[in-house]
Order: structure tokens, then C-alpha cells, then sequence
């Protein structure tokens, strides 16, 4: 991150993409560090702590706080997906890439949150941002032809995307995949993406419970977060996102494990 000055009026502070995506690993990871190892059984079978006692931590306001910050990490990797669609030099190695993460990765993930079992629950988010890449490609495709055919085909194709995200229990489902999309046909209009993404998901059915509407308001931090992107790539560091996914899920999967709790 650097400061820019305020000789612009714009933004005090900009952030790289590689800036963005190590606040989205930082996210993801304290989201599943609350969701895999620091649970109530860890509280009460290893801390030793009261049924009470424990109830009390996991609901006080320093962990309420990790979960707010835990979801603002979906919406930066949405939009590093859809801004890997547009610039990468090869569009079928960037594909291949997410597929072979999302396979690599979804035995630790079944095992981190399916308790130890390997089931046909939620499948991972590796899934999700690889239909979204594969929508977002389509797209740019069928703008190039601008004909009405090319354009039924898109809108069929977006159409089945979210049924095959929300049949496979994608992580973030059909509306994880329709945000890539917005976010890649805004192009550099980050405001107009990230209204565009919150109608979205009042529109998809974002519950309106107190609880629910206050990680809602978190997750709409991270698209908060996308508009002070200053357009700057960042110093090299991809394969220490993709190898980071799986590897964490492992870390902390296996320390669940170890501890009796997983």
C-alpha cells in the first residue's frame, strides 16, 4: 500500500492488487481459523473452559470482530478473478489453474468442514471463482461479435452457471459467481461494480436477521476495499495465492485433528 497525497482530491490512500489479495488471505484465514480450530470443543476439551465460559468467548466482541473481518475476503477474490479473466496471457493455462487448485483442494476442505468426513456437502470456492472466470470470458466473446444470437447465448449460459453453482453447492453459490461477472463487465467502474454486487445480493435473498445483516455490512468492506485499488498490479506472488487455499486447510485441519477436536 502507499499514500498517494491529497493533490488529487480522489484517495488518500491506494492499494496494489497483490496489497488487496494478502487483506483477503488475512480474511479468509481468520474466518476459518474461528470456523475449523477455535470452536467450542477446543474451548472445553483442551482450554478446559466451562460450557458458559466458552459460549461467552466465542460470542464476545473480539471474536464477532474476526468474523466481520473474515467476510470481507470473498469480494477481493472476486474481483482478482475477474481482473485475472481480462489481463491474463493465457486464458486456458488461468482456467486450468482454478481447476487444479479447486481439485487439489477440496479433500481438506471436506475434512476441515465436514468434521472429518468426506461428504457431497458445500464444494470450495476454487469451483465458484472458476465459473466465474469461465462466465466472464464468455462474455468478452460474445461482446466482440455483438450479435443477438451471441448475446441469447451468454444470457442461457449465465443462466445455467448459477443453477450449476447452486446444484453443486458452490461456495457462495450462484450469487458468488454472478458478482464475478459484475465485477469483470464494469471494467474500471469499481463504485457502479460494488452497488451493483450489494443489489445483487439483497435481490438473491441475504437474510435480515440482526446477526446476518451485520456480516452482510462486513462483506460490503471488502467491496469498499476495491475502490481504493490503484490499478498496480503489485510485486509477483501467484503461486503463493493458489498454494496458500489448500495449504491453510490443511495447517489448520490438521491441528483440529491432533487436538482430538477435527
Amino acid at each position: 500500500m502507499r499514500e498517494s497525497g491529497e493533490i488529487s482530491g480522489k484517495r488518500v490512500w491506494e492499494m496494489s492488487g497483490t496489497f488487496l489479495k494478502c487483506v483477503a488471505l488475512a480474511a479468509m484465514f481468520a474466518d476459518h481459523l474461528l470456523k475449523i480450530l477455535l470452536t467450542q470443543p477446543f474451548f472445553m476439551q483442551v482450554c478446559g473452559m466451562s460450557l458458559e465460559a466458552s459460549w461467552a468467548l466465542l460470542h464476545s466482541p473480539l471474536f464477532y470482530a474476526l468474523e466481520l473481518f473474515g467476510r470481507m475476503a470473498f469480494p477481493i477474490f472476486a474481483f482478482s478473478v475477474a481482473q485475472g479473466s481480462r489481463h491474463t496471457h493465457s486464458r486456458e493455462r488461468y482456467l486450468l489453474r482454478l481447476l487444479l487448485v479447486g481439485l487439489i483442494s477440496e479433500i481438506p476442505f471436506q475434512l476441515a468442514f465436514e468434521w472429518g468426513e468426506i461428504g457431497l456437502g458445500t464444494t470450495n470456492v476454487f469451483f465458484t471463482l472458476l465459473l466465474g472466470a469461465c462466465v466472464c470470458m464468455l462474455f468478452e466473446h460474445c461482446a466482440r461479435k455483438n450479435e443477438r444470437s451471441a448475446w441469447l447465448l451468454f444470457s442461457l449460459v449465465l443462466l445455467m452457471a448459477v443453477y450449476i453453482a447452486e446444484y453443486m453447492h458452490m461456495d457462495y453459490g450462484g450469487y458468488g459467481g454472478f458478482c464475478i461477472f459484475l465485477l469483470y463487465a464494469v471494467r474500471n467502474r469499481l463504485l457502479l461494480g460494488a452497488l451493483l454486487t450489494v443489489l445483487t445480493a439483497l435481490l438473491y435473498g441475504a437474510p435480515f436477521s440482526a446477526d446476518a445483516a451485520l456480516l452482510f455490512i462486513a462483506a460490503m468492506g471488502g467491496y469498499a476495499l476495491l475502490l481504493l485499488y490503484n490499478g498496480a498490479r503489485g510485486r509477483p506472488m501467484k503461486w503463493l495465492f493458489y498454494a496458500f487455499y489448500p495449504a491453510h486447510l490443511i495447517v489448520l485441519y490438521g491441528a483440529a485433528y491432533l487436538l482430538g477436536i477435527g
